[in-house]
């Protein structure tokens, strides 16, 4: 009699994917910039970036996904990797250069520079390790609400635990690269503080 998998690993995978969809960087990173940096009159301005950056990310994955190079929207090999670290710091350094211009939006220009760290980091490590950046930028995120209230900081990192757990139940990850990417977020966020406080 032929044995079948047991459906527990499926359903957990099944869960861990979405968990890791949701906290993609795609979303996570522009929206923490955005509604965490943006000054309150200026939402709509953030919010249309952020459907811009969102616009080219999407683009730039579905190109190299429709085109062979990619498996799938995780860059997970190290030429993939390597194009979409480039990518990201490229995206990041024009959004950051864009909104340096205007004193009214520094604060979203830091926010972008910020973002910077857990790529550079990533691409310096990448001999070592592959940073998670699906965590790393959930941290970031949850430093950069900080902000806007106790509450929105607790319930973003109580949201990290989960994600870190999903990259490492579909193997994109080790727990220790988990964990760069937290302290990396970590450090992207603690600059950010600093830097606003040197604004004000």
């Amino acid at each position: 009699m032929a044995s079948h998998p047991s459906p527990q690993p499926i359903l957990m995978r099944r869960i861990a994917r979405a968990i890791s969809i949701v906290g993609h960087p795609l979303l996570t990173l522009p929206a923490a910039v955005c509604f965490g940096a943006a000054p309150p009159g200026l939402l709509h301005y953030a919010a249309a970036s952020l459907l811009l950056m969102v616009l080219l990310t999407v683009l730039f994955i579905a190109w190299h996904v429709r085109r062979g190079d990619w498996d799938n929207v995780d860059a997970s090999r190290p030429h993939e990797r390597a194009r979409w670290n480039a990518f990201l710091a490229i995206l990041l350094l024009g959004a950051s250069a864009g909104f340096a211009v205007d004193p009214a939006t520094r604060g979203l220009a830091l926010g972008f520079s910020c973002a910077l760290l857990p790529v550079l980091l990533g691409m310096l490590l990448s001999d070592r390790l592959k940073l998670s950046q699906h965590v790393a930028y959930a941290t970031f995120t949850a430093l950069l609400l900080a902000g806007s209230g106790l509450v929105f900081t607790l319930a973003a990192l109580l949201a990290v635990g989960p994600l870190a757990w999903s990259r490492v139940v579909l193997e994109k990850h080790t727990p220790l690269e988990t964990a760069a990417g937290m302290a990396s977020g970590m450090l992207a966020g603690g600059v950010f503080w600093l830097g606003i406080n040197g604004l004000r």
